[in-house]
């Protein structure tokens, strides 16, 4: 695992009133509001432009990242999580190091602080309990809301997805609702894509009869 953090209080100032130092958002202390904001918002754009250099630098094929994941600091900025295989992490790291302050980011995590023994395992759980049920997903929520991380705060490489996609998952969502709530079929996926996802939710078979989802789309 890799992490790329927001840059220090010399590029983004606290706004703290309370004389004490160090500062630390630990102690609830926040980055200025304007200051965190810009910051904030143009941080997607500045990241792709990173990552783009980073790998024009490596000429490394294939995948390199596994997964990303936007994370809120208590300070009230993001910072970024990622999952790259293990053969390229050391150039991925090194790159990130040289290039990050160019692009208004700040440290770079290696990742060993994470536990000896099993890194794959231990990186997976870590960014994965930003988005379960028993995780983070509240404050990750709060913070899409509050524009500190992006809407699109996770990505997984589709060469690990195994197809679970965000089409995908929009789809199943809506074929339960067809199901359920007699939501009608959508127009925007193909007979394929239908025939998997209802599949996939264990459709109920109807002996002799079509599924009830294609009489809702005749009807």
């Amino acid at each position: 695992m890799v992490t790329v953090t927001a840059p220090g209080a010399d590029l983004l100032p606290w706004a703290c009133s309370v004389d004490h130092d160090p500062c630390s958002g630990k102690k609830g202390c926040k980055v200025e509001q304007a200051v965190a904001e810009r910051w904030n918002q143009s941080a997607p754009d500045r990241w792709a432009l990173l990552w783009q250099r980073v790998r024009d630098r490596l000429r490394i094929p294939g995948t390199l990242i596994l997964a990303k994941v936007w994370e809120p600091q208590a300070r009230g900025v993001a910072h970024l999580h990622l999952v790259v295989p293990l053969e390229v992490h050391r150039a991925v790291v090194g790159a990130l190091k040289e290039l990050a302050a160019d692009y208004g980011f700040g440290f770079v995590d290696d990742g060993r602080g994470v536990r000896a023994g099993a890194p794959a395992i231990a990186a997976g759980a870590y960014v994965a309990s930003y988005i379960g049920d028993e995780g983070k997903l509240e404050a990750v929520c709060d913070a899409i809301r509050e524009g500190v991380i992006p809407s699109r705060s996770f990505f997984v490489a589709p060469a690990i997805a195994e197809g679970i996609t965000m089409r995908y998952l929009r789809l199943r969502r809506r074929a339960w609702a067809v199901l359920h709530l007699g939501a009608p079929v959508p127009m925007w996926c193909s007979a394929l894509e239908w025939g998997r996802v209802t599949e996939d939710i264990g459709w109920p078979p109807l002996a002799g009869a079509d599924p009830p989802i294609l009489e809702v789309a005749g009807s």
